[in-house]
């Protein structure tokens, strides 16, 4: 009888380790990749065209992508994530947003305005070169007419 007690704890525990390891894996497993890719913390410019169709000229930011570690955010399932702002940010669009590293090679992310009163967010898929000093891709949103603008969206490292 003693044997089947201590199985069936010794199960139990199995199930309970195979479920935190499950649930701790992908936060991890994107932290480490940015550990490895560790170039991609800095100051960048992104380039976007604005959204009026009025105007023809590409809107250039400055950007920092930071990473800080907070254990509060393992729980949150955040952990592992870049954080992106916008420092010099042009014609009004102060935005702030969030990404994580997929697969080695694409920031996917989403983000919000910063600017008061505004409720715009999106979100964006980026490709990360294989120098890492460019990414690539498109941004989407929605214009004042709540109709879906997708943009595309390249950055450059400062440094």
């Amino acid at each position: 009888m003693s044997d089947l007690i201590f199985n069936l704890y010794i199960n139990i525990l199995a199930a309970v380790l195979i479920s935190i390891g499950a649930f701790f894996f992908r936060p991890i497993s994107s932290y480490l990749a940015i550990k490895k890719k560790h170039g991609l913390v800095g100051e960048w410019f992104a380039a976007i065209a604005p959204n009026s169709p009025n105007m023809h000229e590409i809107v250039i930011q400055k950007v920092t992508i930071e990473h800080k570690l907070k254990i509060v955010e393992l729980f949150m399932r955040s952990f592992g994530l870049l954080d992106l702002k916008c420092v010099q940010c042009l014609l009004g669009y102060a935005w702030e947003g969030t990404a994580s590293i997929s697969s080695g090679r694409f920031l996917i992310g989403e983000w919000w305005s910063t600017k008061e009163g505004a409720h715009q967010r999106g979100t964006f898929t980026l490709t990360i070169s294989s120098q890492g000093d460019i990414f690539y891709g498109y941004v989407s949103g929605f214009n004042d007419e709540d109709k879906i603008v997708m943009k595309k969206w390249v950055f450059g490292k400062t440094k």
